[in-house]
C-alpha cells in the first residue's frame, strides 16, 4: 500500500533542500572594465586587478578618476545618481 497524497508531499518537502544563499557581494563584482569612446577615454583602455573587497580610483585632477564611475553607472542604467541612493555613500572619500 502506498503512501497517502499528504504523507507524499510531506515526504516530498522533508526532502527538499533550499538553494545556498548568495552573498551579492561575493556573487557581482568587477573583473574588467574596457572603456573605449567614453568621455576622456577615446582609444580602448582596460582596467584590471580589481579586488574583491576594496579598489580605490586615484590620480591627479583632471585624469578621469569620475568617468571610470560614470562608465559603470551607465552600463547599469544608473542615469542620476538619485537613482544609486542620492548621497554620497560613507565610505566614499574625495580628495
Amino acid at each position: 500500500m502506498g503512501l497517502g497524497r499528504d504523507a507524499s508531499v510531506a515526504a516530498n518537502l522533508a526532502s527538499f533542500q533550499s538553494p545556498p544563499t548568495i552573498d551579492l557581494f561575493e556573487a557581482m563584482r568587477i573583473e574588467e572594465l574596457v572603456l573605449e569612446g567614453f568621455k576622456s577615454y577615446p582609444v580602448r583602455t582596460s582596467i584590471t586587478g580589481w579586488d574583491a573587497s576594496f579598489n580605490a580610483i586615484t590620480g591627479l585632477n583632471g585624469s578621469g578618476k569620475s568617468n571610470i564611475l560614470d562608465a559603470i553607472c551607465f552600463v547599469l542604467g544608473i542615469t542620476n545618481m538619485s537613482q544609486a541612493g542620492g548621497r554620497i555613500p560613507a565610505n566614499l572619500f574625495t580628495i
